[in-house]
């Protein structure tokens, strides 16, 4: 496991012992992996957060690239858009809106081997914060801040900050993925409701304040593992898993897999490699999620080669319950949803695509794998788009850029820009896993 005490060997300032900021915002062949920041430390106290009379309060929220998106006021702003990230300890702003915000930081740190790349980051903080959603407010000690800048680029969408376990902690937390809606409920009054047939509750374990859930793992050929897996809601992959390296060294899960692919994840600090395949299922109580793709990490260094947890489940999984998370019990309830049984899909073209801009507009081709459609098509890296499946690129997102690279068989018509040239190939869709 990662030694803490090579990450800050003084300890911080005001009560912070340990910062282990894992922020996994990647691109990849295949996985798009969302934001982890991991805090070990003394506990954090914050102003009591308000909910309404009736102890509860529902927000909608942007289910985009499979991350929640909620809308926010700091300090009196207009709207700002937060994640809400269950693999974040503390808050987080971005260092842009906290200039923005004219926020005074302080104690900014250098922090190396403790995000999901294998560099380093820096990480200040910032007191006097007070984050309005709807009928509620939160006002941390203090939040942190960094640069957001590359989990934008990879998700193509502005991201102001991150709503992290000091936030969630304080209530009973209900995710309607499919309703596109958050309820925040007084643990103390809370009452779970009847649920449906197949709603279960299972039990959370919490690896310092990282909330995390035993599963079973199916293996082609292997009988299933046991893995204890961190719960990430701002994990955005293909098939919502990672499994760390050590976990993956230890169980040659590798060699047991009949086909897999390489790609990387990364963070704020850098990339990381991982190699993906897909199973036969995941199951979680007595649900089984058939065919995910998981990524198997191939770290050295950072939270991806930590021995604890095993390694993520992100949202491609999650999005398919109605997730209720309940941190006072230890225990989170998970009621599927019509989504379940949806097919888990990569990247089909070879491509790697991130967005650029202050509109994110601007979609550059940052990685074309080698056998791959593209790479046969003639795109290369740093190639721009302009136009996809017949549609100007300034009408898209990236994340309807990745759904359109992922439909099997299709022939698409991809058109760039290289230079003073203007290009247009077409290619098949094919599936790689």
């Amino acid at each position: 496991m990662l030694n803490q005490h090579d990450i800050n060997k003084e300890g911080w300032e005001e009560g912070w012992q340990i910062i282990t900021l894992m922020m996994r915002t990647a691109a990849s062949f295949l996985h798009l992996t969302g934001l982890w920041l991991l805090l070990t430390s003394a506990p954090i106290s914050a102003s009591p957060a308000m909910l309404s009379r009736e102890g509860e309060v529902r927000l909608p929220f942007e289910h985009y690239y499979g991350l929640i998106f909620l809308s926010v006021r700091v300090n009196g702003s207009e709207p700002m858009s937060f994640v809400l990230d269950t693999g974040a300890s503390i808050t987080i702003i971005n260092e842009r809106s906290a200039a923005r915000l004219g926020l005074e930081l302080r104690g900014q740190r250098r922090i190396a081997g403790a995000d999901g790349g294998e560099g380093a980051i820096n990480l200040a903080f910032a007191k006097g914060v007070a984050i309005d959603l709807g009928d509620t407010r939160f006002a941390p000690d203090q939040v942190g801040v960094t640069s957001l800048a590359l989990g934008e680029k990879f998700i193509g969408h502005p991201m102001d900050g991150i709503l992290g376990g000091d936030f969630i902690r304080r209530y009973v937390v209900e995710i309607d993925y499919a309703g596109k809606s958050l309820t925040l409920y007084e643990p103390k009054t809370y009452q779970a409701g009847p649920g449906g047939a197949n709603a279960e509750t299972l039990a959370l374990k919490m690896v310092g304040v990282y909330p995390c859930v035993s599963a079973r793992l199916k293996l082609p050929g292997r009988e299933a593992l046991d893995v204890l897996f961190g719960i990430d809601t701002a994990a955005a992959a293909a098939g919502g898993l990672i499994l760390n390296s050590p976990f993956v060294k230890r169980h040659r899960l590798i060699e047991s897999m009949p086909k897999v692919f390489p790609g990387f994840t990364g963070g704020v600090s850098g990339e990381s490699l991982v190699v993906a395949g897909r199973v036969e299922s995941l199951t979680l109580g007595r649900t089984a999620v058939l065919n995910p793709i998981v990524g198997f990490s191939q770290a050295t260094k950072g939270a991806l080669s930590w021995t604890k947890p095993n390694g993520l489940l992100g949202s491609e999984i999650l999005q398919r319950f109605r997730v209720t998370l309940d941190y006072s019990r230890k225990q989170m309830r998970l009621e599927p949803n019509d989504s379940l049984l949806d097919p888990f899909e990569s990247d089909m073209s070879g491509l790697a695509i991130a967005a650029e801009g202050a509109d994110f507009k601007t979609l550059r081709i940052i990685r074309v794998r080698p056998d791959s459609p593209a790479a046969a098509a003639g795109l290369r890296e740093g190639d721009v788009l302009f136009a996809l499946d017949n549609q100007p690129i300034s009408t898209i997102t990236l994340f309807k850029a990745a759904q359109l690279l992922q439909q099997d068989g299709r022939e698409i018509l991809v058109g760039v820009s290289r230079g003073t040239e203007q290009l247009q190939v077409r290619f098949k869709l094919k599936r790689q896993i």
